[in-house]
């Protein structure tokens, strides 16, 4: 179970990660 969170928790933040990184570019130009 422990294992699962950890996974789900991990998926979450790469999501954000690639979003912020998205904006960040689009931002820049």
């Amino acid at each position: 179970n422990y294992i699962l969170v950890n996974i789900s928790v991990s998926g979450l933040m790469c999501c954000i990660f690639c979003i912020f990184t998205v904006f960040i570019s689009s931002s820049q130009g």
